[in-house]
């Protein structure tokens, strides 16, 4: 019923128990004494109940569930691999107590802003646009956490073999490291610093190329204590 009312606009609960009770498959519904005397309600209140109690580690479960079963049917795109674009987004929360909490807003010389701040990371499969669970967490505050650490989190759910497209915001050598170690390879865009202090250390291997043995740097081996000495 929650897939339901997604994949019909923000479909109401009202909309949601009629499908239910005139459209949905009699055997899908429970072998109950009301469905068997067809005395099901029509009453709203049950459904919103069991929404507010659903939970979460089973919308996860079903949300990985879907992306596997469809990702399943969505062949590769680029020379017979898999590309997962990867990049990051925030979105201002409704303005409750517990979200400003849990996601605190932005805040400027005139004091913090009415709105909760979400950072957000996704992989969308290139050809599909198919995508997989986000991972989020708050954009702003002492506990912020940024697109790099997001994206580290998010890295495990990729499908096994896939090239990992992203921005700059990723073209660090954390994301490439582990990417690499999970058996994808990588195509990401560098910031200009990081790119021209990398060139100086490469070989040129033809117009517009270069080839070099990337090493982290030794604030990066100071910030990842993690990585293995001959990363």
């Amino acid at each position: 019923m929650l897939l339901y009312q997604r994949l019909h606009q923000g479909a109401s609960l009202a909309d949601a128990v009629s499908a239910l009770l005139f459209n949905f498959p009699k055997g899908d519904l429970p072998g109950c004494k009301r469905v068997k005397d067809g005395r099901v309600s029509a009453d709203t209140s049950a459904y919103s109940k069991a929404r507010n109690g659903l939970d979460l580690g089973l919308v996860v479960w079903l949300a990985d569930h879907v992306f596997e079963s469809l990702s399943a049917c969505a062949g590769p795109c680029w020379k017979g691999r898999r590309v997962d674009l990867v990049d990051g987004t925030t979105f201002s929360l409704a303005p409750s107590a517990e979200l400003r909490d849990a996601f605190p807003p932005p805040s400027n010389q005139h004091g913090p802003s009415h709105w909760p701040s979400l950072r957000a990371v996704v992989a969308h499969d290139l050809s599909s646009g198919l995508t997989c669970r986000p991972e989020y967490g708050p954009a702003y505050g002492e506990d912020n956490e940024c697109e790099s650490v997001l994206a580290r989190r998010l890295m495990p759910r990729l499908r096994p073999d896939s090239v990992i497209l992203a921005d700059g915001n990723f073209g660090i050598f954390i994301i490439a490291f582990e990417a690499t170690d999970a058996g994808h390879e990588v195509l990401l865009r560098l910031s200009k610093p990081r790119f021209e202090a990398l060139k100086r250390e490469a070989t040129p291997a033809g117009p517009g190329r270069w080839d070099l043995v990337w090493r982290p740097s030794a604030d990066e081996c100071k910030k990842y204590p993690e990585l293995p000495g001959d990363a």
